[in-house]
């Protein structure tokens, strides 16, 4: 499973730091990107793709189907616009939404008070034929505060009021300095929604939870959703966009669900779907297909970070010794070498918190002391009242209970099941017996992590190049029954120091003084065990050449996933 938390690796440095700098003191000048203007081919057809992994609803804000990156992949970006978006050379560039990237230079932002303009595209317009105005974007920051259940407000909250004096322009005005500002309504993940698709909502306080289930009633991009369900989604021509080049050549694509890998490879080989893109397995995901002289596969490494995520506040993990022991009973280096290198022999070890290696210089490797140790893990259980004289035919035990915890991933994922057994095995020596408990993808992510119902979740997440993690680990985002579960802080972990250090993180501007304080959160989340990042994920992009034709593998280990740039697919004559 990939679950999105905010933008994508290949955010190069020097983009970042411009735009943070922007913020206060630098300018910026709007970059061009290096997207291609379109794709020649054939005009019309239809096509089926296969999605590895299925949302539960398709609400864009809701915590439920807001954080599975598919939910992204197979409806959103191919419908709503975005205000900046993230080129192939990873600079934040103009998306179809504006006109250009504020900053200090062309009056874009301010320093005191802080704010940003955004100046919209006149051309820009929903699918209806209705302009795209200001009032969208008011209306789109008042559903992330004001859904019940909303996965992601990190940064919207920080916004005092949106001024829509002008129908085409957007002034955001902040409470203070938010140095991660170009990620909010664009970058990887974010975007605006249409005011008027949703006349029954609240204009003050609209809450959308019991909206957008099995339809998005608006597109401001190269599709419409014609149809969504648990079987599959349909996306259809959107002749009203306004960017020529990204109006699609396909007349139609179909998303099916094979959430089973080797049904999904199978699929392809047997020409039910035309395109897949699996995560890498226990095997060789382009050995499989290297026999069938029509299909083209290409791997590489994702931005995203897959890590083992403890519930901090379930126990025995609420007591920080234990969680301490986990990280030296879980075999990373096992599951590196046995099923990562199958389709990255130069995969390494990820040993910062969240954030990837190269994406920015924020990546600290406070995990590098952890290496499988099982004498060590049973020495820091004995330390803390734990008998382990059964290891390893019993678990560790205190006050007669078992060291006992579930590991969970999303079902079908061959690799996370292989982990899991290879962890499993490592774990009995250092004291713990894990039990595995898998579910699908939706009530995986919709209920099982964020609710804490399992001791360990399996699942990646995608790099902050801003630097901003509070969205992960900050006490105000913690998933409640109280907030119906709202929050991004799976981990269910508290540290008001750092707490407070992640606020100051986000307010800061000045470079060197971010990477000390993230140098100093990510040293606090190792010293609290908080959870145990592993690697960089594997992907694969799989096609069938004979049938599709166009930049499949452009967007192949992108933030944004190959199936982004549909507009340029096309349908191959037989």
């Amino acid at each position: 499973m990939r679950r999105h938390t905010f933008l994508g690796r290949f955010l190069a440095l020097a983009a970042v730091l411009a735009l943070v700098a922007a913020a206060c003191k630098a300018d910026t000048t709007t970059p061009e990107t290096t997207e291609p203007t379109g794709t020649e081919g054939p005009v019309g057809g239809s096509l089926v793709v296969g999605a590895e992994q299925w949302p539960k609803c398709i609400n864009l804000v809701v915590t439920s189907c807001a954080s599975l990156s598919w939910a992204a992949q197979s409806v959103s970006y191919h419908l709503t616009p975005r205000a900046l978006e993230i080129d192939l050379d990873g600079n934040f560039v103009v998306g179809p939404l504006v006109t250009e990237v504020p900053s200090v230079e062309n009056g874009g932002v301010t320093e005191d008070p802080f704010t940003v303009t955004y100046h919209l595209n006149p051309d820009a317009v929903w699918d209806d034929g209705s302009p795209i105005t200001c009032e969208d974007w008011d209306f789109t920051w008042r559903a992330f505060l004001n859904t019940k259940g909303t996965y992601y407000k990190v940064g919207y909250d920080q916004i005092e009021s949106i001024d829509c004096s002008d129908s085409l322009t957007a002034v955001l005005n902040f409470k203070t300095t938010y140095a991660d500002w170009p990620a909010l309504f664009g970058g990887a993940f974010e975007f605006v929604m249409e005011k008027a698709a949703f006349p029954d909502a609240d204009p003050e306080k609209p809450d959308l939870s019991g909206d957008m289930v099995n339809e998005i009633p608006f597109s401001g991009g190269p599709w419409i959703l014609e149809s969504w369900s648990e079987q599959e989604a349909v996306l259809v021509r959107n002749d009203s966009f306004w960017v020529e080049d990204r109006i699609p050549l396909l007349d139609q694509v179909t998303m099916i669900p094979i959430e089973d890998q080797a049904a999904e490879i199978n699929a392809l080989l047997n020409r039910e779907v035309v395109a897949i893109n699996p995560q890498a397995s226990d095997v060789s995901l382009i050995d499989q297909v290297a026999a069938d002289p029509g299909v083209t596969a290409v791997g590489g490494t994702t931005p995203y970070n897959d890590m083992m995520w403890f519930t901090n506040d379930k126990p025995p993990l609420d007591d920080p010794v234990v969680r301490e022991a986990l990280l030296f009973a879980l075999d990373r280096q096992a599951v590196l070498d046995a099923l990562i290198k199958l389709n990255n022999p130069d995969a390494e070890l990820v040993n910062c918190p969240q954030y990837i290696p190269g994406l920015g210089p924020w990546c600290q490797p406070v995990f590098e002391d952890v290496t499988y140790d099982p004498a060590h893990a049973i020495e820091l259980l004995e330390g803390a009242g734990w008998d382990c004289s059964g290891v390893p035919n019993a678990p560790c035990e205190k006050d007669g209970q078992p060291l006992v915890l579930t590991i969970s991933a999303n079902t079908g994922n061959t690799r996370r099941e292989a982990a899991q057994q290879i962890f499993k095995e490592a774990a009995k020596p250092a004291g713990f017996e894990l039990d595995i408990e898998n579910y699908g993808s939706g009530v995986y992510f919709g209920r099982v992590c964020p609710r804490g119902l399992v001791h360990v979740c399996d699942y990646a997440s995608a790099g902050t190049p801003a630097g901003t993690i509070l969205f992960a680990f900050g006490c105000d985002y913690l998933p409640t029954e109280e907030n119906e579960y709202a929050g991004g802080n799976w981990n269910h972990y508290c540290n008001p120091e750092n707490d407070a250090l992640m606020k100051e993180l986000d307010a800061e501007v000045d470079t060197a003084k971010r990477i000390e304080l993230a140098t100093q959160v990510q040293e606090i989340l190792r010293e609290d065990a908080v959870s145990l990042p592993m690697y960089l994920l594997p992907s694969v992009m799989i096609w069938r050449a004979d049938t599709v034709g166009g930049p499949l593998d452009l967007y192949a280990t992108h933030v944004y996933s190959p199936y982004f740039n549909m507009y340029d697919w096309y349908a191959v004559e037989a």
